[in-house]
């Protein structure tokens, strides 16, 4: 239990425990809450869900016989304007800004391969096509999955993007916003509240297979893995808004892991974190994504693993 200083009459928040991380990370940590002058937790925490994101389905882990859990996260760093938890985000986000520049330029790349094999085919009928559209080499149209390139994170947070997403992402992705309440009221914005996007969302958070149907589509859209991370944070002032506007719980803030660490006097200072230390954390996430990989036709195996990490 937190201790309580009755002379302040708050808790005193304990520091984020750096010691369960591994070197390279809370060296990493260190030097990014040092850079911006704040504390290690707005740092530490949104990593924890690009870690998670690192992962995806690609990992679960096996509790006990008939009980899984995926690495999924919601992950929330509360703390006043100034306080540097939107900097801290920023910084613990990287890899995945790199991952999402990394697969802009192999979708570019592959888009190319497509166009120059179709110009190498017999001329076809034109009429119907606009300048610019594209068809590969069989003239078929192009799947979805080539026409939009991968995608590490999103910033999009109504449920049908969403869907999309991982749709065209089956390994999962991160949601990632600066103002976390965005996410919330986002939710039944086309259903003038009316809809069921909040469950959906705690659906999506436990993993559960998601089965879409929708009146523009041939066929439902299905999912057998939805995995999202949430990474975000919020004022002080805006944490009711995450919660039910009936009052009611509906378990949905039971799911965040907040972090509300205790304010610091922020200082102005000329050190910032180093490339080498910046380019192992990033390196350190590159390998957890990859790392094992094992595919097969157009869905990954998962690997299981029991709860003492075999």
């Amino acid at each position: 239990m937190p201790e309580v200083d009755h002379k302040l009459d708050r808790i005193l928040v304990e520091p984020f425990p750096l010691r369960v991380l591994s070197k390279r990370l809370v060296d990493f940590v260190t030097e990014a809450a040092a850079s911006i002058s704040c504390p290690p937790d707005y740092i530490a925490v949104p990593m924890l869900g690009v870690l998670s994101t690192a992962i995806g389905t690609r990992r679960r882990i096996k509790v006990k016989d008939g009980w899984y859990e995926w690495a999924i996260l919601w992950t929330a760093t509360v703390g006043n304007t100034g306080s540097a938890k939107s900097p801290g985000l920023q910084m613990a986000a990287e890899p995945l800004y790199r991952f999402q520049s990394e697969f802009l330029e192999e979708h570019k790349a592959s888009l190319k391969a497509v166009r120059a094999a179709a110009t190498g085919t017999a001329k076809r009928p034109t009429h119907g096509k606009r300048p610019g559209d594209m068809e590969n080499p069989i003239g078929s149209p192009l799947p979805p999955r080539i026409l939009s390139p991968q995608q590490a994170f999103t910033t999009d947070a109504t449920l049908e993007a969403l869907n999309v997403c991982l749709d065209r992402n089956p390994h999962g992705i991160a949601l990632v916003r600066d103002e976390l309440t965005a996410w919330v009221l986002s939710m039944n914005e086309y259903k003038k509240g009316s809809g069921a996007d909040r469950p959906h969302c705690q659906s999506i958070w436990n993993g559960s297979q998601l089965v879409v149907n929708r009146r523009n589509r041939n066929g439902p859209l299905i999912i057998p893995k939805p995995f999202v991370s949430v990474i975000g944070g919020l004022p002080p002032a805006m944490l009711g808004e995450l919660c039910d506007e009936r009052g009611r719980e509906d378990g949905f803030i039971h799911r965040i892991l907040f972090s509300f660490p205790d304010s610091m006097q922020r200082e102005l200072t000329g050190n910032g974190v180093r490339p080498e230390t910046l380019d192992r954390y990033c390196q350190f996430v590159k390998k957890l994504r990859y790392q094992g990989m094992i595919m097969c036709s157009e869905d990954p195996a998962t690997v299981v693993l029991d709860n003492e990490g075999n």
